[in-house]
Parts: structure tokens; sequence; C-alpha cells
């Protein structure tokens, strides 16, 4: 009997979801696979695989495999009430890690700021903050969702911290963020880059994990193309912090204008990140 091994998904390239060349087919991960330092399959193998490719041009590492789940999708298959058995601290420990983060950073700021947490998950950061006097806000596009209005739009700073990772297609993410956005405003984006994370050509990585609906990994190069799309310069802190800058937004440092970002806030950023910033 003739048998044939049926592909589970076409070997040749696709387009890159950021600068749109070749991604080709890079490794393949279980869908249980999860962001763990110890075991990534401790909770079993699900029998689904998940392919991942490479950009050969930016760097950007993606799938494919949930593009075709809509909100209600995600909520069914991955950010169910299952979910916080494969990321614990998402409930408490790192929303209140982020808004010791944020409460510091932007101190300068707290009576010219207007900021938004984007997928902000259960709220809690923003809620935090709010709760010490700032004008803090949160949106989630799957678990808060709301519409841009006169009252929920401007915001001349935005947080998205772990958020890029999840988007399936980042310049839709990227559009959907911005519909908040002032003209003037500061990106504070945190997700881990895979520069010099990848040692092989195997996905071995722990923080690539579709349970956690880690699906988009970007490098440094993809985030600077995605942000000089919509006119923000970028700048990385590390391999986890990006800072985005897009007119003269307020200064963490002074609390006026940042025409010179780069010279003026990296070093405290960087002592502030070793203080209060673990990300998961």
């Amino acid at each position: 009997m003739r048998r044939t091994l049926q592909q589970v998904e076409a070997v040749e390239s696709r387009p890159c979801k950021i600068c749109g060349s070749a991604a080709h087919l890079f490794d393949v991960v279980d869908f249980k696979k999860f962001c763990s330092q110890g075991d990534y399959y401790a909770t079993g193998l699900s029998g689904i695989p998940i392919y991942y490719r490479k950009c050969e041009s930016c760097g950007l590492i993606f799938t494919t495999g949930l593009d075709e789940l809509d909100k209600e999708g995600f909520s069914e298959f991955v950010y169910n009430d299952d979910y916080v058995k494969y990321d614990p601290e998402y409930v408490e420990i790192r929303p209140r890690q982020n808004a010791d983060f944020l409460d510091e950073f932007l101190s300068p700021l707290k009576s010219s700021v207007k900021a938004l947490d984007y997928g902000s998950g259960n709220g809690l950061t923003a809620s935090i903050l709010a709760s010490k006097g700032w004008n803090f806000h949160a949106c989630d596009p799957i678990s808060n969702p709301v519409e841009p209005s006169k009252d929920f739009s401007g915001f001349n700073v935005i947080s998205a911290i772990e958020v890029f990772e999840h988007i399936p297609h980042p310049i839709l993410g990227m559009e959907d963020m911005l519909r908040y956005a002032a003209a003037d405003c500061l990106l504070i984006i945190c997700t881990h880059a895979t520069d010099d994370q990848l040692t092989n050509r195997r996905l071995d990585w722990w923080y690539a994990g579709p349970r956690n609906g880690h699906i988009t990994l970007h490098s440094k190069t993809s985030l600077r193309l995605l942000f000089n799309k919509y006119g923000f310069s970028y700048a990385s802190l590390n391999s986890s912090v990006h800072i985005g800058v897009r007119g003269n937004p307020p200064n963490p440092r002074t609390g006026h204008g940042l025409p010179t970002i780069r010279r003026i806030t990296w070093k405290k950023i960087r002592r502030l990140l070793a203080r209060h910033l673990v990300a998961k």
C-alpha cells in the first residue's frame, strides 16, 4: 500500500507580518508548550503542532497557526479558565510590579500624564495607579475592549507590558493601540526580543510558548520597523524594554518635552528597571 505524508503547513515562504520579506519555516512546537524555565511540557502534549516562521530580513518569528482565531476563539483556547495555570503571576504579582515601575518612572509627570495601559488583562496595573492619583486607564482587546471616544482617546503615554508577543497580526495590533494615542506620545513596550536568545536553529527558548499566547516573537529590528511605520523613533534599553517617541510628549525626568530622550532618560530607566520591573 502506498502511503503519503501530509504536510501540515506549506514549506514555501510566507510574507513577514512586519516587513513583507520571505519568512521560512523555522521550527515546530506543541500547542501546550508554555513559558517555563523548567519543563516546557509539564502539563503534557496536545498533539496540535504550531509551526513558527522566521523572517530572513527583520528576524520576526511568528506562527500563522492561530491566525484564524477571533477574540472568542482566543478566549476559548488560550485565555480560558486554565490560563492562570500557565501564567500564575498574571493575576496579581506582575501587575503590581508593573505599577511600581510606572509609578516611579513617570512620577515627575503625575499632573500632566493621560496614560493608557493597553493589553491590560484584568486592569489591575491601571487600577493601582489610579488609586494613587494617576490619570491612568486600561483596555484590553479581549478582556476589556472599548471604543475610542472623546473621553477615551488622546493618551500621551501608552504602556503595553507583555502584550506584543500575544498579537497575531502586529500591524493591525499596533493600529488598534494607536487609535487611543495623542499626536505627541510616549510608548513603553515590554516584550523579550529574540536578539542573542536563539543559540541554534531550534525554538527551545522558554519565551516561545503558544499555550501562553506567545505567538509573535520580535527582534529589535522588527520592533524598530513597526515603530517607525507609525512615526515613532525607537530605542531599546535591553532585550525586554523598548521605548517609542512620537512628537514631543512629556519627559519622565523633567516633566517637559522629550526632544533629547535618548540622552537624558536611559540611565534612569535602567536603574528603575533593575529595581522594579521583572518581566515574565
